[in-house]
């Protein structure tokens, strides 16, 4: 079993908090500079954190690795709270470096998806449980992320605006919740419809 740390300054950059171990058929070769990874490993309790949604993700299960990409198929993830989603993806990259990856999440049930706590001065927080489907790509410098999901039950997402008058300003925001709103804060309940 190799513990799984050693990926986390190569994939810094989309993943944090890598924990976990690997074992199976894989082949190190190069420098530091120039490191290939070929072959097949069996990922026990890897974990990670996805920074820009403050989330947490676990599963156990195969994944590849090629000189040139990281993939797996099929793979069960779970969040902190035990709820699940299905993944596919790809993480190609250049010895471990200039990423660019593509990730599809399906079936996914009550997954959290977002979890960013109230902070002074925050645009927007709060906690959205999601069911669906979605696909994340990107590379060291952007991510995409187009979801077609639908909110579930316990989501709050809290978006604060300046000004009433700025509230024209989003026009992709809808809000039809007709509870009382506090001064200079929206504030929505997200349920299952």
């Amino acid at each position: 079993h190799v513990p799984l740390k050693f990926i986390e300054p190569f994939v810094q950059q989309i993943f944090v908090d890598v924990e976990g171990e690997a074992s199976g058929e894989v082949v190190l070769e190069g420098n530091f500079a120039r490191i290939s990874l070929r072959g097949d490993a069996f990922a026990h309790y890897f974990s990670f954190g996805v920074p820009f949604l403050n989330t947490h993700y676990h599963l156990t299960d195969s994944v590849h690795f090629t000189d040139s990409k990281i993939y797996f198929n099929n793979v069960t993830a779970y969040d902190d709270y035990g709820n699940t989603a299905i993944a596919d993806g790809e993480i190609k990259h250049r010895y471990f470096m200039q990423l660019d990856y593509d990730i599809d999440i399906h079936d996914a049930d009550n997954l959290l998806v977002f979890n960013i706590p109230r902070t002074p001065g925050a645009m927007y927080y709060g906690t959205i449980f999601g069911s669906g489907n979605a696909k994340i790509k990107g590379n060291d410098f952007h991510t995409d992320i187009e979801a077609n999901m639908h909110t579930d039950k316990e989501s709050v997402f809290t978006f604060a605006i300046t000004n009433t008058t700025s509230a024209i300003d989003y026009q992709f925001l809808t809000f039809s919740n007709n509870r009382e709103i506090k001064p200079n804060i929206i504030t929505r309940n997200i349920t299952k419809e």
